[in-house]
């Protein structure tokens, strides 16, 4: 990656361009920093486009993150909501068993009820 720099060793020459180590081309630019204000060094020709792209970057990076953490409060909230229901399937389970057991108990009363009733039929 090229940065820019006022060490000029970090240059060579190529067919007469200043290029950079990574054999990129270089011009003189004034600094825009303000303690170095107006002071001209050897820069990457594309440091603004490079700049450009390295901000859409740690924009699309930020955007990841903002949306990793969305989708991972989602998640718990799923997994809150998974909780909800399976204790509600568990409290509907029990209140079927428990029907189940009445059911059988009644059951239990009707044959006896019918035994009874079946024994007076046939006396008279």
């Amino acid at each position: 990656m090229c940065s820019s720099s006022s060490y000029t060793s970090n240059y060579s020459r190529h067919n007469g361009d200043k290029r950079c180590g990574c054999g990129r081309k270089t011009t003189m630019r004034p600094s825009l920093i303000v303690k170095n204000s107006g002071r001209r060094f050897l820069g990457f020709v594309n440091y603004k486009i490079y700049q450009h792209a390295k901000e859409g970057w740690n924009m699309l990076r930020s955007y990841k993150q903002k949306k990793k953490e969305e989708l991972e409060r989602q998640v718990e909230d799923l997994k809150m909501m998974n909780e909800e229901l399976g204790r509600g399937k568990q409290q509907l389970e029990e209140e079927n068993d428990a029907m189940f057991m009445k059911i059988a108990e009644l059951t239990e009363i009707n044959v006896k009820l019918a035994a009874q009733t079946g024994l007076r039929k046939t006396q008279m």
